[in-house]
């Protein structure tokens, strides 16, 4: 029998990578990374019969545009879940009222457009909370994928603040999710880094390897190099995956004519065909080798 394997995208819109780079900008309604990114990314896992779980941003679901791509996605067998309202950077900071806020809203805007209540939630940049998860457990998600097991989280926190210093969130605690399991597991009510008794609520954390912790997602490798890809690939050796992948990996930046502020993103200008290449790449390995569920089905699995 093959392991188990999920692919997840996380469409973060422009609007909020230059918000991120600490510029200001309104939502762009016309020239957005559904309709540039999306086309793209479903080609591919069309050709490979991948059925993936999309994280959306409230706020671009009040888009008609995006919310027909939304349809399209959903046609094709994909889970959309939910990323939040307004992708608030330090997110487990912000009140308990605008958490549930946050939740809400997303979750709202998904059913009016699916038809159906999202069952997954990712926080912006991996920052979760154990309020969170409870908030997550009353509204009847099945599972959250915030947790980045990584020594690298320390790093990522450390050049967040660098590249933006109105970013705050809990620095201690995001850290200690270096130490969580590396598979599918319930979180401690008070400690989501550490497995917990059986709950409603399921944490499928980022896949990273074992003992060094790398981080394991497309973002990382490309920065790295395919190669780095192939032996974390190795290393691996059949465990559990979670491989995440975002839609802005998928832009050109000049031939799709993009705010040139976004050149400060990694990767953003490595050419076009060299990055559906990788995606291709990591693709055809993983579905060779694995059982590819979305996340809600590998879930209900886990559950079963």
């Amino acid at each position: 029998m093959k392991p188990l394997a999920t692919i997840q995208v996380d469409i973060d819109s422009f609007w909020i990578l230059l918000r991120f780079y600490g510029y200001q900008s309104n939502i762009d309604k016309f020239n957005t990374i559904y309709e540039i990114a999306i086309p793209r990314i479903r080609q591919i896992f069309k050709k490979y019969n991948v059925k993936a779980t999309f994280f959306v941003i409230g706020r671009d679901l009040e888009i008609e545009t995006n919310r027909k791509i939304i349809t399209e996605l959903i046609n094709d067998g994909h889970e959309i879940a939910n990323h939040t309202m307004t992708h608030a950077y330090g997110f487990s900071q912000l009140s308990k009222k605008e958490k549930e806020r946050e939740i809400r809203e997303c979750e709202e805007l998904i059913y009016n457009v699916t038809g159906s209540y999202p069952v997954g939630f990712k926080a912006p940049g991996w920052d979760i909370d154990s309020y969170t998860i409870d908030i997550l457990e009353k509204r009847g998600y099945k599972y959250d994928s915030s947790v980045f097991p990584s020594y690298f989280q320390i790093l990522y926190k450390v050049i967040s603040r660098i590249l933006n210093s109105n970013i705050k969130d809990s620095f201690i605690d995001k850290c200690l999710n270096f130490l969580a399991p590396l598979d599918l597991y319930y979180p401690h009510k008070d400690k989501i880094w550490k497995h917990g008794p059986k709950r409603k609520i399921v944490e499928i954390p980022l896949t990273v390897t074992p003992y060094l912790r790398l981080p394991f997602y497309a973002n990382f490798h490309l920065l790295m190099g395919q190669k780095s890809f192939d032996l974390c690939y190795q290393l691996l050796k059949g465990k559990f995956i979670n491989y995440s992948f975002h839609a802005i990996e998928l832009v050109d930046l000049k031939k799709d004519k993009l705010d040139q502020r976004l050149s400060k993103h990694p990767n953003i200008n490595l050419p076009l065909n060299k990055k559906i290449s990788f995606y291709e790449h990591v693709i055809n390995k993983i579905s060779k080798d694995y059982e590819l569920f979305s996340s809600h089905v590998l879930v209900d699995n886990f559950l079963s």
